[in-house]
């Protein structure tokens, strides 16, 4: 996975232990407190900038850390936002993915990252069956996930503008925003300081700690296997065309579809 060098064993140290942080984050904010997990959010967000900022000369390791700031930087934001009640969920989610949106491409921006590098492509024609599968994967995976969480719907009038505002915030809300961060840049990143099936792990690892606050050990397997799907699908088609649809799909019919009809 990496060189033998010493300043390659570091890389590998620093991107395991950020990790470990990330982990030790969550796990904090869903079992200690929200006070206890937004200081771990915090410690690890300044590492990550002061650590990139000492190593900007090893470019993998500081545009790798620089990527990672996104991930202590959603948190913090969610969690200092506050949750309106349940039936105003989809408004929420707005708020918070505008600057999850803005803070991805700035990050972009910065590090002057080619649409092709993140998956803002549309890929070979000849794959285009494939993403059409990949997102159609979506739906049995949906219903999957809430045989495991059972989750209450997020929206429970079906007026034609409430359903369709709905679909457009869980697909930008988590399909778009969400695979752009995870399967997109820091998939990119990953891979120029690992081998494709360790940054996939390592991703993948990330993802699934943002999920620990659902309490479900089951949906921790399931999101880690879907997130290791994600990130190989994005590998292998060069784009995030297949995976957004998919995640849009699998939320689609966790908080719109199944909580009505199972």
């Amino acid at each position: 996975m990496w060189g033998k060098t010493e300043a390659e064993k570091q890389d590998l140290y620093f991107v395991i232990a950020f990790l470990g942080l990330i982990v030790l984050a969550e796990v904090a904010l869903t079992f200690e407190s929200p006070a206890a997990g937004t200081s771990v959010h915090m410690i690890t967000l300044f590492g990550l900038i002061i650590v990139a900022s000492i190593l900007s000369s090893r470019r993998e390791l500081s545009r790798l850390l620089v990527s990672l700031t996104l991930i202590p930087l959603i948190r913090l934001f969610s969690i200092s936002t506050p949750y309106w009640p349940f039936a105003d969920t989809l408004i929420w989610l707005t708020v918070i993915t505008v600057p999850m949106l803005v803070a991805a491409f700035a990050t972009i921006h910065v590090q002057n990252l080619k649409r092709s590098d993140y998956g803002f492509v549309l890929g070979p024609l000849r794959l285009l069956p494939v993403q059409v599968g990949i997102m159609l994967l979506g739906i049995p995976l949906g219903f999957m996930e809430y045989a495991i969480l059972a989750p209450e719907p997020w929206v429970t009038d079906f007026a034609l503008g409430t359903v369709i505002l709905g679909i457009l915030v869980i697909m930008f809300g988590t399909g778009v925003s969400e695979e752009l961060v995870f399967r997109g840049i820091l998939l990119h990143n990953s891979s120029a300081l690992m081998s494709w099936p360790a940054s996939i792990l390592y991703t993948t690892v990330i993802f699934t700690a943002m999920h620990i606050g659902f309490f479900s050990i089951a949906d921790l397997v399931f999101v880690f296997f879907v997130g290791l799907f994600f990130a190989y699908s994005a590998y292998k088609t060069g784009t995030l065309l297949g995976v957004i649809g998919c995640h849009t799909l699998l939320n689609i019919m966790l908080f719109m579809v199944a909580p009505f009809i199972l």
